[in-house]
């Protein structure tokens, strides 16, 4: 009986700790895509075995490590279009950036050295959405060593799960249309109100990358990214 009890128990804890890792995974995944948790993003990407340069790299150093990373994962074909919520790639300089913010109606300051700008709170009509879209959360425009952009990354935060698939769906239609189709096609996301859920699509090419992903949290609804970069 007592080793029946024990055998019980060893494969209820098994069972536990494989569904309970999932849902951990999603929710570190949410919590380190914050502003908060940008420091958790970095330590899980070195603890990975990925390794990322640390505040000492030289701006060089950061883009060599940046290119090297996506050409990895990159595609053999160069994108018809490069989108980047209205900025261009390798040819916005930090100064445009800056007069950009100035009548975007967002809260920007320059940050990581002067390599890139932070803007928190900035409308959807700024980066080439309509009125009625909601605002981007923190929107990061990151810099080359010869100060011109090469990421874009928006997050929103707080959608409704229904909100959020359509307007994922909408912007991997776009992206499609005007830089090719995917490298990993996008699969019905898994979201809900008070679930844990990641939906994502992946593009590569040759010059491009572009990542969106959807982030449902119980605790603050779901969270939207677009990441653009040039390669």
């Amino acid at each position: 009986m007592g080793t029946e009890r024990r055998r019980w128990s060893r494969r209820a804890k098994a069972a536990l700790s494989t569904l309970a890792l999932p849902i951990l995974g999603v929710g570190l995944i949410g919590f380190a895509h914050t502003p908060a948790g940008r420091p958790l993003l970095g330590w899980l990407a070195t603890a990975a075995g990925c390794p990322m340069p640390n505040g000492k790299a030289t701006p060089a150093q950061r883009e060599a490590f940046r290119v090297g990373a996506l050409r990895q994962a990159g595609g053999s074909v160069p994108a018809t279009s490069r989108p980047a919520l209205g900025f261009v790639l390798e040819a916005t300089t930090l100064d445009d950036a800056r007069t950009w913010a100035d009548a975007s109606g967002g809260r920007c300051e320059t940050d990581a050295g002067a390599a890139a700008l932070r803007c928190r709170d900035v409308p959807a009509p700024a980066v080439g959405g309509a009125a009625g879209d909601p605002p981007v959360d923190d929107l990061l425009l990151s810099f080359g060593p010869d100060g011109r952009l090469v990421a874009v990354d928006a997050m929103r935060r707080g959608l409704r799960p229904d909100a959020a698939s359509e307007a994922m769906a909408t912007l991997a239609a776009k992206l499609e249309r005007d830089a090719g189709p995917p490298a990993v096609a996008p699969a019905a996301p898994a979201l809900g109100a008070g679930k844990l859920g990641q939906a994502s699509v992946r593009f590569r090419f040759s010059n491009y990358a572009a990542d969106l992903s959807a982030t449902s949290l119980p605790w603050s609804g779901v969270m939207l990214r677009e990441q653009y970069s040039s390669i």
